[in-house]
């Protein structure tokens, strides 16, 4: 916001220079015209400081004549050194404006920090060079939620909460008895994360049921994931681990009836691996319904055309109607590490439940 407020008063400054500086025209004051249009190198009278970068002069501009530029090529180079000479100043004030601004915000935290571990040392806590055995018991245990509490009531507490653990430490001491009340806590709290679960998956159903997405204001679902279910196939263990077996087989009732990877075009190959492919083998591992085996062996013998021969290395976008794969344009046509070093833990196991083991030896030959 300030660059751009900058901008603008420069441009607005500038406007008013080039206005006078016709006024001085006008009257015939070509040496007023050249201190404004700043076409004057330092040293000179009339040089203009205001300017950082000279402008140049057209061949036809009524300023541009061998009366007001003396030197000839002495001075044209004297001009062009002084601009690397004020260009590399200007970028040295930004550089000392911005490491200024960084130093303040580091130092503005750091007094955060201080000031947060004065209140926590009011509760006991203490700093990391004391011995463990010293460190207090944790201070923000809460009471249990009851089944009834209602959420929709909740205020977020704010931040700069909990910042001692700012440098990594771990202040304070964990007991056998604060461990109980940590899994107790945890516990009150499991039946409100399965009840938001319950409560997502109704509207899905309703709403969305085998898309890939539910947009939950307009309550409309779209194909936006190559109409494979991404949701759906993406929450099948959640649902399975949260116990609600009833949704878990209706969704595996789609997936053997509806999910097909044969009519889809371009995926993104990270992605697909981790939520379709993960997805199914999960569920499969889960349930042990073949449904889920013979659906992921379908789509990873499609996203394994993505691995690039001889370099080994998975391609970031596969068309799984086609095989045809190709890195992407916003990266240059480059691979990412981060997609292709993550991918091997899918292709082991998917290779383990088919015997496959091209599956893993191809998945694998980055590591």
């Amino acid at each position: 916001q300030r660059l751009i407020m900058e901008s603008a008063a420069a441009e607005a400054f500038e406007e008013e220079e080039r206005r006078q500086e016709e006024e001085a025209l006008k009257h015939g004051d070509k040496t007023l015209a050249l201190h404004l249009r700043g076409a004057l190198v330092p040293g000179d009278p009339n040089y203009n400081p205001h300017h950082h970068i000279d402008d140049t002069l057209d061949v036809d501009d009524p300023l541009n004549s061998n009366q007001e530029i003396v030197g000839g090529e002495e001075k044209q180079e004297n001009m062009i050194e002084n601009m690397h000479h004020q260009f590399a100043q200007a970028l040295d004030h930004e550089k000392h404006v911005i490491d200024s601004a960084v130093k303040k915000g580091v130092t503005k935290l750091k007094e955060t920090a201080a000031e947060v571990a004065k209140k926590v040392a009011l509760r006991g806590a203490i700093t990391k060079d004391e011995t463990a055995k010293n460190l207090p018991n944790y201070p923000y245990m809460r009471t249990l939620v009851p089944k009834d509490h209602d959420f929709t009531k909740y205020k977020p507490l704010g931040g700069n909460r909990f910042i001692e653990y700012l440098e990594g430490d771990s202040p304070y001491a964990m007991t056998d008895s604060l461990r109980e009340q940590s899994d107790n806590l945890a516990r009150s709290r499991r039946v409100h994360v399965v009840n938001a679960m319950k409560h997502v998956w109704k509207n899905y159903k309703e709403y969305a049921f085998g898309m890939d997405e539910l947009h939950p204001i307009s309550k409309k679902g779209t194909a936006n994931w190559g109409g494979m279910g991404t949701t759906l196939v993406d929450a099948l263990d959640t649902l399975w681990l949260m116990g609600m077996k009833d949704e878990f087989w209706e969704a595996r009732d789609w997936v053997r009836d509806h999910l097909s990877h044969d009519k889809v075009g371009d995926v993104s190959g990270f992605e697909t691996t981790i939520r379709s492919l993960g997805g199914l083998l999960s569920a499969y591992d889960l349930s042990g319904d073949k449904v889920f085996l013979e659906k992921a062996d379908d789509l990873g013998a499609k996203l394994f055309k993505a691995y690039d021969k001889p370099s080994g290395l998975p391609k970031g976008s596969v068309n799984l109607k086609t095989g045809r794969a190709h890195n992407m344009n916003w990266n240059g046509n480059a691979y990412i590490v981060a997609e292709a070093a993550t991918q091997q833990i899918e292709y082991r196991y998917l290779a383990k439940a088919t015997g496959k083991e091209d599956y893993a030896i191809e998945g694998s030959s980055i590591c």
